[in-house]
């Protein structure tokens, strides 16, 4: 039996159910981020982003406001992520040593489903307009700042420059740490292990070195108020 072109489209339609709108610009969305990350930003055209997209050039603006917004509101997501990581630890959760472990744990495991985001907004930051640069450096000194209030609690020292410049490159090992292991045949789990272990020890003996630091500062400005009290009397 010869089924009508319109019954033949409703059947088709049943045996392959449309995506829904919301995941559908996901998948379009993903597949720019893959261009992105592969032919690098600057590198990408708006006729090849198109046709990796899966859509014709005269629509591509149906999809974005424009391929830098696009750029802007990946990273945009990534930060966003990293952000809202602490909100599902446990409440019961009270060390900071435990704590400081889950964050560097869920900003690793993270790389597990945004590893192109990682990329990309490591490398491509620098193509931003100024004021898209200033919402992702905001979101980014947000997160810093998270480290920072653990990192405190973990050392029990004051929040200090050192401190945060701590805080900062913490994140940023963590951000490119993955790409450190993308030749190695270590299975994944392994692999995440490794860099949780290796994360751990660097800002552990950071630590140790502030806080040691932080202690012959604090002596040597005791003995100086003492010293000078002395010359005083």
């Amino acid at each position: 039996m010869t089924i009508p072109a319109n019954e033949e489209s409703v059947e088709k339609s049943f045996r392959h159910p449309p995506l829904p709108t919301a995941v559908r610009q996901q998948k379009t969305r993903l597949k720019a981020l893959e261009l992105f990350a592969s032919r690098g930003f600057t590198q990408t055209g708006m006729r090849e982003l198109a046709a990796h997209m899966g859509v014709t050039p005269g629509s591509l603006y149906n999809h974005m406001d424009s391929k830098q917004t696009l750029l802007f509101e990946l990273i945009e997501e990534l930060y966003e992520c990293l952000l809202n990581g602490p909100a599902h630890f446990p409440l019961t959760q009270r060390n900071p040593n435990d704590r400081l472990q889950m964050l560097l744990t869920t900003h690793i495991n993270l790389h597990g489903s945004k590893g192109m985001h990682f990329l990309v907004a490591e490398r491509e930051l620098h193509c931003l307009d100024s004021q898209q640069a200033d919402t992702i450096q905001n979101l980014r000194a947000m997160y810093e700042q998270q480290f920072v209030n653990v990192l405190a609690e973990v050392g029990d020292m004051e929040i200090t420059p050192q401190l945060r410049a701590l805080a900062k490159s913490s994140v940023s090992l963590l951000n490119n740490l993955p790409l450190w292991f993308a030749q190695d045949s270590l299975d994944p789990a392994r692999r995440t292990q490794l860099m949780n272990s290796m994360a751990s020890a660097s800002i552990a003996g950071a630590l140790q070195d502030l806080k040691h630091s932080s202690d012959n500062t604090f002596f040597e400005q005791r003995h100086a108020r003492v010293h000078e009290h002395k010359q005083q009397a």
